[in-house]
C-alpha cells in the first residue's frame, strides 16, 4: 500500500488551540503534514496544508473531508487530491474550492 499526498484547506474559528487540535486529529489518522501555511485575521484562521496519507480508505477524499469537518470550530474544509504539482498550485487549487473564492 503506498502513500497518497492530498491538499487540504481548513477553515477554523481563531481560538488558541484550534491548529493544535487539527494537527492532533491528523496524526491520529496516520495523516502527515509535509507541507502547512496558516493566516489568521483575528477571527478565524485559514489552514493550507499538504497532507501524506495512508493508501486505504483512511486516506480518501471523503474521510479526510468527513474527520476534519467534525473538528470543534471548523468552519469550513476543503480537500484536492491533485499530486505531483508544486505546493503553491496545490494550496491555489484548494483554495479556489472555498466559497468566499471569486
Amino acid at each position: 500500500m503506498s502513500d497518497n499526498t492530498v491538499t487540504v484547506l481548513v477553515v477554523l474559528r481563531d481560538e488558541p488551540r484550534a491548529l493544535t487540535r487539527l494537527l492532533v486529529r491528523c496524526q491520529g489518522r496516520s495523516w502527515t503534514p509535509v507541507s502547512l501555511r496558516s493566516v489568521s485575521d483575528g477571527a478565524r484562521c485559514e489552514v493550507v496544508m499538504r497532507l501524506r496519507v495512508p493508501g486505504d480508505r483512511r486516506g480518501t477524499a471523503a474521510q479526510i473531508h468527513a474527520q476534519l469537518a467534525r473538528l470543534v470550530d471548523v468552519q469550513h474544509v476543503a480537500v484536492d487530491v491533485a499530486g505531483g504539482v508544486p505546493d503553491a498550485v496545490a494550496f491555489g487549487a484548494v483554495r479556489r474550492k472555498a466559497p468566499w473564492a471569486a
